[in-house]
């Protein structure tokens, strides 16, 4: 009660009428990483991996129609967001090279003072710089279900919406789908199973080469404490974290 009430006081105590985005704080799941290269005859199982993850997929005749190929995917943790790289060329039509990976996420929702918090998922494009290429596409999916603190008999289903972004070689790009909307239980522990996809195509028209880097980050947007007083998610989670002691 006495952390909620501090943070009541300290909004209501702001006289501006700003507001401001902060990037939410998340942990992955130790022991829950598993990467997928895309492109080669052991596609279709999963390696248990830790981040950050470094993979390369060769490209094998038996599994996609590549005449040739090698590709690197290295996805990492950097200020609060994942960021996925992809490397590498393709040749063959219908050759698609790339990987997955999937890990469990771990987030403290902070307390903003009211009953819900929302937060968007952003996906955003960093660099590019592929010189030829059919399609370049990345996309991040929370899959099955949520784990709550605040119901942990009640397993939560998550969304199936995928924030993507992608180049398509005959259109100007990016082409994106970038944000995702969720409402989490202000102070709440939640942890769900994630995955993160980059892969690069090409076909009789156009062989793929080059590289392109992406951006994954939970954003949430609150009132504008005076500027003697900047809070940020660090300090609300943190604040959170407090009750019960």
């Amino acid at each position: 009660m006495l952390v909620r009430a501090l943070l009541l006081s300290l909004f209501l105590s702001s006289t501006a009428h700003a507001a401001t985005t902060y990037k939410v704080p998340f942990t992955v799941v130790p022991g829950s990483v598993t990467s997928t290269p895309a492109g080669y005859a052991t596609s279709s199982t999963p390696i248990p991996v830790s981040f950050p993850v470094s993979g390369q997929a060769v490209a094998d005749s038996t599994v996609q129609r590549c005449t040739v190929g090698l590709v690197s995917v290295a996805p990492e943790i950097v200020n609060d967001g994942i960021e996925f790289e992809i490397d590498g060329y393709s040749i063959g039509s219908g050759c698609t090279l790339g990987g997955r990976v999937e890990f469990e996420m771990e987030i403290q929702v902070p307390e903003l003072g009211g009953t819900t918090t929302s937060a968007l998922l952003v996906s955003t494009p960093l660099s590019f710089s592929f010189i030829d290429y059919r399609r370049v596409r990345a996309e991040m999916v929370r899959l099955g279900t949520c784990w709550s603190s605040a119901s942990p008999e009640t397993p939560i289903r998550t969304s199936d919406n995928a924030p993507t972004i992608r180049w398509d070689g005959d259109n100007p790009g990016p082409i994106s789908d970038p944000t995702e909307l969720v409402h989490w239980i202000p102070g709440d522990t939640i942890r769900f199973p994630v995955s993160i996809e980059i892969r690069m195509d090409s076909d009789a028209t156009h062989n793929a080469q080059g590289a392109a880097r992406v951006r994954y980050e939970y954003r949430v947007t609150v009132p504008e404490p005076s500027a003697a007083l900047p809070i940020g998610v660090p300090t609300l989670a943190g604040l959170a974290s407090m009750r019960g002691r």
